[in-house]
């Protein structure tokens, strides 16, 4: 499945770490894939898994981006 929204929704509700999880499509909206599994009672999504991969990604791209300037400059 896919979850999509308007660009003014996604800067409205998400976090900038979160952003990167979502990628433009070509209608204009940021979308994200996930998986949806289980029964009609019992839905599961790794839709949670995702986004905090994406979360820790960015995280750690700010991180070795601030330890690269300080070696530069120093």
């Amino acid at each position: 499945m896919t979850l999509a929204l308007a660009p003014r929704l996604l800067a409205k509700i998400t976090r900038p770490e979160l952003r990167p999880a979502f990628k433009p499509a070509a209608d204009g909206f940021s979308a994200i894939d996930f998986r949806l599994y289980g029964t009609t009672l019992e839905p599961q999504t790794d839709l949670v898994s995702r986004i905090g991969k994406a979360a820790a990604t960015e995280a750690a791209k700010d991180q070795v981006n601030r330890l690269l300037k300080r070696k530069i400059f120093q």
